[in-house]
């Protein structure tokens, strides 16, 4: 069995196309991620994701992830158009059930804009290909 095996929730739930994301302004607003709405180089998104591995402690079958967070016990890297993107924040998704992961990251600024390629990688296992993000 893998020690994890990640993927992206996508905007039409069908494991491919844009990633269902919310694009988080420096202010903290947060709009909605979509081609009409997509996300500024320099900017962050919060996906969602799943099958990052365990976290530390772990969590229950059910439970609620609530303060404090659990880590998780693997490394989260985020590639967007090919290149590294600063992970902010991995890990349980506040306030939802065991196994609903949140990624945050920031958008490189070297990304063409249009649709660019997102792929996550946790321990040494990536994402599902077909996933992208907006960018302008």
């Amino acid at each position: 069995m893998a020690e994890s095996n990640p993927a992206v929730f996508t905007a039409n739930s069908s494991g491919l196309g844009l990633a269902a994301a919310l694009n988080v302004a420096a202010d903290g607003s947060v709009t909605y991620h979509g081609s009409d709405n997509p996300v500024a180089r320099g900017g962050a998104v919060a996906l969602l994701a799943t099958g990052l591995g365990l976290t530390v402690p772990v969590l229950a079958d059910g439970a609620l992830a609530g303060a404090p967070l659990p880590r998780l016990d693997l490394p989260i890297r985020a590639l967007v158009g090919g290149q590294p993107a600063p992970v902010l924040y991995a890990g349980p998704a506040p306030g939802q059930i065991a196994g609903l992961m949140q990624i945050n990251i920031r958008i490189p600024d070297g990304v063409a804009p249009g649709q660019a390629a997102l792929l996550v990688v946790a321990g040494g296992n990536p994402s599902q290909v077909g996933v992208a993000l907006a960018i302008r």
